[in-house]
């Protein structure tokens, strides 16, 4: 049956095995033996399919397992060649970071006409980014973000920049995503959740962004950066609102685990870490006051979510916080701590 977090994955109750499904790709999920077999006898029974044995790519991912080290690792560096070939730019040069450290001044709307040929050629190039950021690359998540508010009327300079994350693609093309190890088992997969913000960080807008990724079995597993729909009147507002966004995917992360029969001691409570002391003390607090009062009701889910036990509020150094990439332009050395933190680097 589905699971109610997510419909397009299935567990049986009986066997425990697991049906991971978009639209025509099947991916089966259990220990090799008879339940197995038979569930692949079932399908082909029911389907005119193909069982392409243990999986190795699924949907552009290449997927590599180290079972000496109870590890797997995901990545997309042929579809980044693919992409690298689509675009004339595999003989480019590498850079360091996917943004320039002054794109903050030039990344602002278009005040002339794109061409059509413009529009085109950019929408396809964010398009195949945002693919790549959406599944396994994270560090590029806010580049992503940024790019994609020009798709209507692009400049030449967000054209450029668009290019430019291919150049940082290449020089980290076998970055990816690495789950497990001797550490962990399937009742301490270590959950966590890092949020950030950065204040009025959009200069044209002076709305801030907000930047979440969640920690599973010592890996990333679920990732945004969004420029906020309102504007915050302080750091600790716009802390506050990322937070919150970061309880609604907790809340999801929840469901799905709870599906997947997981019954690990971290799972109630979660984690949630943020670097701003102001906006952990708002969602522990229970008592509105005159500098939160006007925060809009929908933001204090995360205080409900602690009230009930599901969540508790933990304080990290900027310098540790992993989500601190994920909101704002950084300069080579602190985008390399940012990847190290995210634990992409291979």
């Amino acid at each position: 049956m589905p699971l109610f977090a997510d419909q397009c994955v299935y567990r049986s109750t009986k066997t425990g095995l697991i049906i991971i499904t978009y639209v025509d790709d099947f991916l089966l999920v259990g220990p090799q033996g008879e339940s197995l077999r038979m569930l692949k006898l079932q399908l082909c029974d029911a389907f005119d399919m193909k069982d392409l044995g243990p999986c190795q790519f699924f949907l552009g991912v290449r997927i590599t397992r180290d079972r000496s080290q109870n590890k797997t690792t995901i990545c997309q560096d042929a579809y980044i060649h693919k992409v690298l070939d689509q675009f004339g730019m595999l003989e480019c040069r590498a850079v360091l970071t996917p943004l320039d450290p002054g794109a903050s001044d030039t990344l602002v709307p278009h005040q002339r006409n794109a061409t059509k040929d413009q529009i085109k050629l950019y929408q396809s190039l964010v398009g195949r980014i945002n693919y790549l950021a959406t599944q396994t690359r994270c560090d590029i998540t806010f580049t992503t973000s940024v790019l994609s508010r020009f798709l209507v009327n692009p400049a030449p300079v967000h054209i450029k920049t668009a290019k430019r994350t291919l150049q940082y693609l290449k020089g980290t093309i076998m970055y990816g995503i690495t789950f497990g190890g001797t550490d962990y088992s399937p009742n301490n997969l270590d959950i966590r959740l890092y949020t950030d913000s950065d204040y009025a960080g959009d200069r044209h807008t002076y709305r801030s962004t907000s930047g979440y990724v969640s920690f599973l079995a010592g890996g990333p597993i679920s990732w945004q950066s969004k420029r906020q729909s309102v504007v915050a009147q302080s750091s600790t507002e716009a802390e506050y609102i990322a937070m919150s966004e970061l309880a609604k995917e907790g809340a999801w992360l929840r469901y799905l685990l709870v599906g997947l029969h997981y019954k690990g001691q971290d799972l109630d409570p979660m984690t949630l870490y943020g670097d701003n002391q102001g906006a952990l003390s708002l969602a522990e607090n229970p008592t509105f006051h005159r500098g939160s009062k006007h925060i809009a009701v929908r933001y204090h889910l995360v205080r409900q979510e602690v009230e009930m036990g599901r969540l508790q509020i933990a304080y990290i150094p900027t310098d540790h916080m992993p989500a601190d990439g994920l909101t704002k332009v950084l300069k080579a050395p602190a985008h390399m701590r940012f990847v190290r933190l995210l634990t992409m680097v291979q």
